[in-house]
Parts: C-alpha cells; structure tokens; sequence
C-alpha cells in the first residue's frame, strides 16, 4: 500500500511466516500480532484528521518437502479497527498455496494459487473498500542442472472491489507464457520471455468511475478498457561479486484494444550491495505505462526510485530505513494536463528487536507527502506504529 500499516503489515506476515525457517526448520508454524498505528492525516488530504488503529493478525503456515516435492501452504487473517472512522473497519485476509515438483532429472513443474486482500489508499477512493486479487499459476520446466532452462505456462488473475462504487474496475487477465534462460558459473542469469494475455472487465456495462477534476467529460463503460497484449521481455541478473547484485528487466508491451492500444515500454533496474555482514544497501528504479483502468487515476506513466539500508547490529537488534519517490505523469489529448503528481515516502527508522525465537518488537516510524497541481490531493502526513508478535 505504500503508507505504513502497509509495510508493518508486510513485517507481520514476514515474522509469522517465514522467521521459522530460519530458526527451527518447522513444518508447521502459527503466529498472531498486534499493531498500534497511528496516522497524523488518515484522509491524506488538507484536513489533517489524526487516526489510531487496532490491528491484529492471526496466520497458521506449513512448509515440507518431501523427496523431491516441496509443498508450502499458509494464510493470515487480518483485522482492522479505526478508534475515529469506524465504518473503515474491516477483517481482510491472504493465503497461499504451493507445490514445486522435480521429475526425472531435468524436468520441474510448479502449482501455486495465491489471494490477497487490501484496502484501498483514501486520496483515490474516501470510503471502505476491499480489493481482494485471485492469481492462479501453472508452470512447466526443463533443466534443472543450472545452466540452460526453459519454461512453458499459465496465469489467471482475477481482481474484484467489495464497494459497489468500484465494480466497475473488476477485471480478468488471462495469461500464457515461454521463456529460456541461462546461467552462468558465478550465478548470473539471462531469461529472454514472451508472454502473451488477455485483460476483460467483468461488469462490461458499467460507467468507469473516474476523477472529475482530473478527467473532465471524458466518460467510459468498462467494456471500452479490455484489451489483448503481447509483452516481449529481457531480464539479466549480474552477481558482480558475493556482495554485489545488479538485476535489470526491459519490456515491451503491445496492446491492442479500443482505449487501451498501442506500445509501451517497461523498465526496472535493482542494485543490492553487502556493504559488511551487517550493513546491506539497495537502490531501484522503475518506469512503466499502466494501462487506462489499471491504477484508479490512470497516470499516462510512472516513475519510482528507492533507496534502502538495513543494519543488523546483533543477533536481537536490526535497524532499517528506506526513502521512495513516485511520479505520476498524466498527459492526454483530451484532457489538456500535462500534470506530475509526486508522492514523497520515507520511513527514517524501523527498529526490530527479538529476544527470543518466538517473540519479536518493532518500532516503526514514516512520513508522507503528496504534491499535485490538484489541491484537494496535496497533503502530508506523519505515521507511527509498534508491534509484537508472538510465533508458535
């Protein structure tokens, strides 16, 4: 989500799922967690309306391989309690399923099914929505000794709003794929991949909902949005050194549709350094051009650059800060704009402390500020949270 109940809850779900592996191999895990959030501006707008919430989080997991199957499933149930808006209140959930098989001695398939659920950011839409996304993955592989392989598969997406208000932005992808990588001695990959889909708004006949200072007179049915593409990608993995990784992907996207048609590009470049064995850097850039109906006010493009540090200052202590910046760029001949609407994201200090195996504390600390040429969308605001998770 970008805000910081967003991030602490990724920290959630990493403490209850995944700190297990590294401390007992357990097939079977459970956690829970509480989180006290505070937000100096929950409306992220101009009014600057404080809000504490309650969140609490319960997920069982389970992990096993057997032979030469690995099986994961787990899921998380999450509840929100607003103490000021109350009618944000919610209880969302996440779970996944998957199986990653080896056959023979070069064949590989993978089965995984994976629901998430989020609520939605204010500035875009001021009242309770869920936005609950279904994906669905079959994969068939050969080579599994390192160096070449090839890959065959399947996606399907769904993504659904609980509020009726935004049923219109419901959509399907249907998705297939093929690609062929190799892989170096040092452990540097190339993957050349063609991937070719489908994207069919469900409730065809519905008024796309849209921002009217944004997108003045301009009115669609969903229908208008669905679209066929073909996505021709290049991802490259550099492993320079043990302590150095730079990945860099390069797409091109062909769409073919009524609103949606026409080329764009992708762009994605991540660099990780291990500084010492303690301190780890990481620096990214992104650049895409969503689709009209993808994101809620179809930006023509965005840009998102990332900075992060992380210092592990003993076995019990761990430090962490990171700093994002997106641009927005909306630009359309008939909406006379030309606007860039930048989202400023730092979180200066998260403090992690875990005593024991099943216990873990974290402070975390953020600040955000949106600017726009549109004034109702300008705000700032100061977010604070603590959490302790308790895993079994």
């Amino acid at each position: 989500m970008g805000n910081i109940s967003g991030r602490s809850f990724y920290i959630v779900a990493l403490c209850i799922f995944s700190q297990s592996s590294s401390a007992q191999e357990k097939a079977i895990s459970a956690g829970v967690a509480i989180q006290q959030i505070y937000d100096s501006n929950f409306s992220q707008n101009q009014l600057e309306d404080e809000e504490h919430i309650t969140l609490t989080s319960a997920g069982v997991g389970f992990k096993k391989v057997f032979s030469r199957q690995q099986i994961l499933a787990r899921g998380r149930v999450s509840n929100y309690e607003h103490y000021n808006y109350s009618e944000f209140d919610s209880t969302i959930g996440d779970a996944q399923f998957s199986w990653k098989g080896k056959w023979l001695s070069q064949v590989n398939t993978e089965v995984e099914a994976v629901r998430d659920e989020r609520l939605a950011e204010r500035v875009e839409f001021f009242e309770r929505d869920v936005i609950r996304r279904d994906h669905a993955k079959v994969n068939l592989g050969y080579g599994n000794d390192g160096r070449l392989a090839f890959h065959v598969g399947g996606k399907k997406i769904e993504q659904s709003h609980s509020n009726f208000l935004r049923e219109s932005l419901d959509f399907e992808e249907s998705i297939a794929f093929v690609d062929a990588g190799y892989k170096t001695a040092n452990e540097s990959t190339v993957v050349l991949r063609l991937t070719s889909g489908e994207v069919t708004y469900i409730n065809e006949d519905s008024e796309i909902s849209r921002d009217s200072e944004i997108f003045p007179d301009v009115k669609y049915v969903a229908r208008d949005l669905d679209f066929e593409y073909r996505q021709y990608e290049l991802e490259s993995v550099w492993a320079i050194s043990s302590k150095t990784e730079i990945t860099l992907t390069l797409a091109q996207l062909d769409r073919d549709g009524f609103i949606n048609d026409g080329s764009s590009e992708v762009a994605a470049l991540n660099v990780q350094w291990e500084a010492t064995p303690k301190l780890k850097l990481q620096g990214s850039y992104s650049y895409r051009q969503p689709a009209v109906g993808e994101m809620s006010d179809s930006p023509t493009n965005v840009q998102t650059y990332v900075i992060s540090a992380s210092w592990q200052i003993s076995e019990k202590f761990g430090l962490n800060s990171s700093a994002t910046v997106r641009e927005k760029k909306y630009d359309y001949e008939d909406v006379d704009l030309g606007m860039v609407e930048t989202l400023y994201n730092v979180s200066p200090l998260v403090i992690t402390y875990i005593p024991t195996y099943a216990l873990s504390i974290v402070l975390e600390t953020g600040w955000r500020e949106n600017t726009s040429l549109i004034s109702y969308r300008e705000y700032s605001s100061f977010q604070s949270a603590l959490s302790i998770k308790l895993l079994y």
